[in-house]
């Protein structure tokens, strides 16, 4: 349910040149009360999502498939 919280609530503007836009407000949203599972969250593009889940306070689940990876990653955002 959060996926698609997220995707609906992401209000993408426009895609140019493998950048995407957001709306300033929605990055500064409180996800305190959400729970977030991030496939791929130790690198790249699950990586940038995990990190900013986790600065706008949800709680935030790696699913990795390398476990020494995932361990990097946390301690890279916590």
């Amino acid at each position: 349910m959060l996926l698609n919280e997220f995707l609906l609530e992401l209000k993408i503007l426009f895609k140019k040149k493998n950048y995407l836009y957001v709306k300033k407000s929605f990055l500064k949203k409180n996800l305190s009360n959400k729970i977030a599972i991030i496939t791929g969250a130790n690198s790249g593009i699950g990586f940038q999502t995990a990190k900013q889940l986790y600065k706008q306070g949800a709680t935030v689940v790696f699913a990795c498939r390398d476990l020494r990876k995932a361990k990097i990653a946390i301690k890279t955002i916590y």
